[in-house]
């Protein structure tokens, strides 16, 4: 049976293109990491063993219809992704544990701010 589990990661975390002052850069990286931390903690079922390769579809919820770089969008889950990694998900973010990854893109929700990673065990 293949392992799957999605995790809602609340929020957005700031993109390359936000100017931001260099000492806010590692501040802000920490908070998004334990942020994706606890949405991960919150999501695994109980016993869940950290996944040594899967494939990966990532969804951007965004609260109006501005359009968005997804460009930036994906740079800008680097954080969350760290925090996946250390709430016990996957056991690394690098390409030999992610064996695919898909970005499904935008879809508006109003109101609503983040990103949802379902993360599908791989043979």
């Amino acid at each position: 049976m293949t392992r799957a589990v999605t995790i809602r990661v609340e929020g957005r975390p700031p993109t390359p293109n936000a100017r931001r002052h260099w000492r806010g850069i590692a501040t802000d990286n920490a908070h998004w990491k334990e942020v994706g931390r606890r949405a991960t903690i919150a999501a695994l079922p109980a016993g869940w063993r950290p996944l040594d390769r899967c494939r990966m579809t990532v969804l951007f919820i965004v609260p109006d219809h501005r359009d968005r770089d997804d460009d930036n969008l994906i740079a800008a889950q680097k954080p969350c992704l760290d925090g996946i990694v250390r709430g016990g998900a996957i056991l690394d973010d690098s390409r030999r544990v992610i064996v695919e990854r898909e970005y499904l893109g935008q879809e508006y929700r109003k109101g609503e701010s983040a990103t949802v990673y379902t993360i599908t065990e791989a043979p």
